[in-house]
């Protein structure tokens, strides 16, 4: 009995070290985030097998993506977060490589049910996944540009698995927005990381110009954001025009306030801003 309690135990750990390699939450975010552009497509909530379809595509891409970016990360990961599961010993390299190829393949063929956009999004984007985990660190800005582009492609995705391209223009806005937004993150997550990534030989923004001048670029990309939200407003590409402009104002104070805290606080403020902005889009074009 306490050899089976204790296989339990070890199954169970080994699941857990997994959870965390593919980061299943973020995962889960991206599963039921699928959800939100195909309700702003259509202009109604609907779960039908192509949305159901791109959600799982979206997951499990998302999954590999991350366990296969966590593989060539390992040295800086031992630096910047020694508790992940390939630093930590929790999960071998060579089993996170295996996983993520699988999962890779799982997503392209699922996407391929869906429709031939879909398809080629998803084959894009991981021919993406697997360049920017290789050479991410020594690509510069186009890293940053790589996972923004990544971040926004989900919104056209689960758009286009709905409804098609000819429905999706509030998407398309929503999804430049979370462009703009996250590669303002992302150089913000560069200069959190700054110490690690100096020692592992990477090349980030923050390390070539300077800290306050990276800031300086965040807050410009951030700016931008803020702007281009308005442009349903003003075009009426949503339903309520009048509930969006009262939400994307809170989404925009949002976006401000982050870029007045410390790296570590304003990337996890910027996250919530970006959620907002998602619920401010799906209200005015739903309800």
């Amino acid at each position: 009995m306490n050899n089976v309690s204790k296989k339990l135990k070890e199954i169970k750990k080994t699941l857990l070290a997994y959870m965390q390699l593919i980061r299943v939450k973020n995962c889960v975010i991206v599963f039921f985030a699928m959800f939100i552009p195909a309700a702003i497509a259509l202009g109604e909530i609907s779960i039908s097998t192509k949305i159901l379809l791109s959600a799982s595509a979206a997951f499990v891409i998302t999954a590999a993506g991350n366990a296969f970016n966590d593989y060539y990360d390992y040295v800086i990961d031992k630096i910047n977060r020694p508790d992940r599961p390939i630093p930590s010993g929790k999960v071998k390299r060579s089993d996170a490589m295996m996983l993520s190829f699988t999962l890779f393949m799982v997503g392209i063929a699922i996407a391929y049910k869906i429709n031939p956009f879909c398809f080629a999004i998803a084959v894009v984007n991981v021919m993406i996944l697997i360049i920017y985990a290789r050479y991410s660190k020594r690509m510069l800005l186009i890293s940053n540009f790589v996972v923004s582009y990544l971040v926004a492609s989900i919104f056209i995705f689960g758009a286009i698995a709905a409804s098609g391209v000819s429905q999706a223009a509030p998407v398309f806005v929503l999804s430049a927005c979370a462009f703009l937004m996250t590669f303002s993150r992302e150089i913000i997550k560069d200069i959190e990381d700054i110490n690690g990534d100096r020692e592992s030989g990477a090349e980030t923004l923050p390390i070539r110009i300077g800290v306050e001048k990276a800031k300086n670029i965040a807050v410009i990309f951030s700016v931008f954001a803020v702007l281009l939200s308005f442009l349903p407003y003003i075009f009426g590409l949503v339903k309520h025009v009048m509930y969006y402009r009262v939400l994307i104002i809170i989404c925009d104070l949002i976006f401000i306030y982050s870029l007045t805290k410390p790296p570590k606080e304003s990337q996890k403020i910027i996250v919530i801003g970006m959620v907002a902005a998602m619920v401010a889009f799906f209200v005015s074009s739903v309800f």
